[in-house]
């Protein structure tokens, strides 16, 4: 058998039982601990977490891959018949990001389209219902979407947590996740010189106009409707103070290199030996 189609056959049925092993990482309840910044970027760590047993196994099967002859292990008839539920979680996945990918959702207010080059877009009617003061807080707000990326960062978010379908402890990361991205680009406008008050006045106009938000690629102001009373009272309270926190990604970047070079290495070594016998056990 070809060792490309044995390749696409082990990854698919390794990663998604790693993914369904990592998506019982613990859910996240949505508490905002410190600063709204800070807790943002815990909760977006927590949903790339259950991610790390799949990066292993893909280097495994990268180091098992380097050395495997063209003509690879034939494939027992069980391996195939487990690796469907896995295949149609990866299909479901990349159809629902592609859907996402084609949406226009409109902006009745204000918000931020687009995941490449994200802009901002302000509705005329908005306008014409707040002073100058709101309009720079709602541009302060979605200009702090533009600055981390954030549309295309839920589109990422929203694959990832697909893959771990029908998860709910996932599906509970990525919406707490998702909630407390409305509460950081507040703060981060307010950090940026706007006064509370004047997004909360924006906030409550692009509620009255648009009573029913959209989903997909783009970030609006109003964020969840669960969340306004709650996002007003903190609006209206002294603005928080975001203590800056030491950067992590070089150390990590560091740290996990040896760790999965030694893993692929452990693939070269070992991956033909324990395939063969997985394989005789299910034939």
């Amino acid at each position: 058998m070809d060792r490309e189609l044995v390749l696409a056959v082990l990854v698919v049925a390794l990663t998604g039982l790693t993914l369904q092993l990592g998506a019982r990482w613990p859910r996240v309840d949505f508490t905002i601990t410190g600063s709204a910044c800070q807790t943002e970027r815990r909760f977006w760590r927590h949903l790339w977490l259950p991610l790390v047993p799949m990066a292993l196994v893909l280097c495994a099967i990268a180091g098992w891959a380097a050395r495997e002859p063209r003509n690879a292990e034939r494939l027992p008839p069980t391996v195939l018949i487990v690796t469907a539920p896995f295949a149609l979680v990866w299909m479901r996945a990349i159809w629902r990001t592609s859907q996402a990918l084609k949406r226009r959702p409109p902006v009745g207010a204000a918000g931020v389209i687009g995941l490449w080059r994200p802009r901002i877009f302000i509705s005329d009617q908005f306008c014409a219902r707040v002073d100058r003061w709101a309009i720079a807080a709602a541009v302060a707000h979605e200009a702090a979407h533009v600055r981390h990326r954030d549309p295309l960062r839920l589109c990422v978010g929203q694959f990832v947590t697909d893959l771990q379908w029908p998860s709910r402890r996932a599906a509970s990361r990525l919406r707490a996740w998702t909630r407390v991205l409305e509460f950081a680009r507040d703060d981060d406008a307010r950090l940026g010189g706007i006064e509370g008050a004047d997004l909360a006045a924006a906030i409550l106009a692009a509620v009255r106009l648009s009573e029913r938000e959209s989903s997909g690629p783009a970030l609006t102001l109003t964020g969840e409707p669960t969340d306004l009373e709650t996002r007003i009272r903190r609006l209206l309270e002294p603005a928080p103070v975001d203590t800056p926190m030491p950067s992590f990604t070089l150390p990590l970047i560091l740290a996990a290199a040896p760790a999965l070079l030694g893993v692929a290495i452990a693939g070269a070594l070992s991956g033909e030996t324990l395939l063969r016998m997985v394989f005789t056990a299910l034939r």
